[in-house]
């Protein structure tokens, strides 16, 4: 099976609110291993959520995620006030 069917898969079996949290929680997972801190897993967390609510309310996929909607995702957050480091 190639990953996209899996991820398909894996949609078919859960709803996308438990598909984003696995993926983010695996994520801020590896980071907290990594050492970093509470408050900068909580900003991460944070953003994460933002963008998972992002993808649903765009109709985005997680398994068809492009780079240029990771530079939608981010004029999206700069045009509701957040810093340009974000």
């Amino acid at each position: 099976k190639s990953v996209k069917n899996i991820i398909r898969h894996i949609q078919d079996k859960c709803n996308w609110r438990d598909l984003s949290i696995k993926y983010a929680t695996k994520y801020l997972e590896h980071l907290k291993l990594e050492g970093k801190s509470t408050n900068t897993l909580e900003t991460y967390q944070y953003h994460l959520n933002t963008f998972f609510s992002w993808l649903q309310e765009d109709g985005t996929d997680i398994a068809d995620i492009k780079p240029f909607d990771l530079v939608d995702f981010k004029e999206f957050l700069l045009e509701n006030g957040k810093a340009e480091r974000t």
